[in-house]
């Protein structure tokens, strides 16, 4: 390899290693760490297969970019230095006229590239946990729609000193609202973005990225909610059964357990993440588990009916020597599950069980137990809300209102469904 070659390869492997470590790339990485509760040795491994694909990928690129530059020096001569020349010179003037540009017309200028979302990003280093885990939900909200923040309308937004305000910033508001809606999101989506940008917003305000919260008054797209919550039919909770207690890695009997605690009695999924093997009380023809941590910090006894009761006392069966005070739920890393870990295990054993007639997650067993308890307990409101933790009745109410299958079924039964 002669000492060009070996010099392109050193450059190449060292812009790599150098790109692997800036801030863009381990701070989504820490995200991603923090979000899926990774230890040490699962951070460090990512990270390191992360900076390999970053060196290799640099390294090919350069190879060929070399390659193809000997090619064409070889077939054209003078002409490469030349036209490289003449490349570089005009880049520098565009650079130049740009810059003049941005500082006579728009303002001061942050960088070309960085977004709204891309300078409170970069500022996520100096951030608690807990902001960490907000910027990441809203993060991943926002990430579909970057695209719609162009440099010229973002980067007045995130340059201190200058504030959109008034009829500006409502224009940028309703503009971006309008955009989605046109794009055919359903309102759920549109809200939950829209309220990621404002909280987004009011942190990166608070923090000095933003020297005006523009995004703070959004208002969100109105919604009716007029139908009552999908849940799984009986044939997709057989399924779905099925699926947990054919777990591998001897996790049959906690999958299962998770699934039929779920199932009977309808708590939170983060209620189920807090759980303790004390809260859990199991005799021979009763039980009951005791929600210390419920939503409003309120705690409340739900009942176990005998097919939970097995379900659990198999579990705990495994796990003989267990304390009360230890988690009730264990990962495979013998550590509480986080609510993460509960919902990823639910959409996977969904994915199993091939349920595709509704979108699946933890929250469907909720509403499946609220629905099979409105239909075997019919107008028994009071007792599903104290149930479900409900403090008023018109959240319970949404189980009993009419499904669109029962809509279709009422307008075929009609007297006018005739042909003349």
């Amino acid at each position: 390899m002669n000492p060009e070659a070996l010099f392109l390869v050193v450059a190449v492997a060292g812009v790599g290693v150098l790109h692997t470590i800036v801030p863009d790339h381990w701070v989504p990485l820490a995200l991603i760490a923090w979000q899926r509760g990774w230890s040490t040795g699962e951070t460090a491994s990512a990270a390191f297969k992360a900076g390999i694909g970053h060196v290799l990928s640099s390294l090919a690129i350069g190879m060929i970019v070399w390659l193809a530059g000997v090619a064409f020096a070889t077939r054209f001569g003078s002409l490469v230095d030349t036209a490289a020349s003449l490349a570089l010179v005009a880049f520098g003037g565009w650079i130049a006229v740009s810059a003049l540009h941005e500082l006579r017309g728009e303002g001061m200028s942050m960088g070309t590239g960085m977004d709204i979302t891309d300078a409170i990003f970069r500022a996520s280093a100096e951030t608690t946990p807990r902001q960490l885990r907000c910027m990441d939900r809203s993060w991943s909200a926002l990430r579909p729609t970057r695209a719609s923040w162009s440099y010229r309308s973002s980067k007045r937004a995130c340059c201190p000193g200058f504030r959109l305000t008034g009829a500006a910033a409502d224009a940028v508001r309703i503009a971006y609202r309008q955009e989605m809606i046109a794009a055919g999101r359903r309102p759920a989506t549109i809200n939950r973005r829209l309220e990621a940008l404002r909280r987004l917003g009011q942190w990166a305000h608070g923090t000095g990225v933003l020297a005006a919260d523009v995004v703070r008054n959004v208002r969100p797209v109105r919604t009716v909610r007029n139908r009552r919550p999908a849940g799984l039919t009986d044939p997709e909770v057989h399924a779905l059964l099925s699926a947990a207690g054919a777990s591998g890695h001897g996790l049959a009997s906690r999958n299962y357990a998770l699934v039929q605690l779920m199932l009977q009695t309808g708590i939170r999924v983060g209620e189920v993440g807090g759980l303790q093997v004390a809260d859990v009380t199991i005799n021979d023809r009763s039980g009951n588990v005791c929600v210390r941590q419920g939503k409003g910090i309120k705690a409340r006894d739900v009942p176990l009916n005998a097919t939970v009761r097995r379900a659990l006392r198999t579990y705990l069966g495994t796990r003989a020597s267990a304390a009360n005070a230890e988690p009730l739920f264990l990962s495979t890393r013998e550590e509480a599950m986080p609510v993460r870990s509960i919902q990823a295990v639910i959409a996977g054993l969904a994915r199993r069980a091939r349920l595709k007639r509704i979108p699946v997650s933890a929250h469907t067993l909720r509403h499946t137990f609220a629905l099979g308890y409105l239909r075997d307990n019919p107008g028994k409101l009071v007792e599903l809300a104290g149930l479900l933790g409900h403090e008023s009745l018109d959240t319970t109410a949404v189980y009993t209102r009419p499904s669109s299958e029962d809509l279709a079924a009422d307008l075929e039964r009609s007297h006018l469904n005739v042909d003349p």
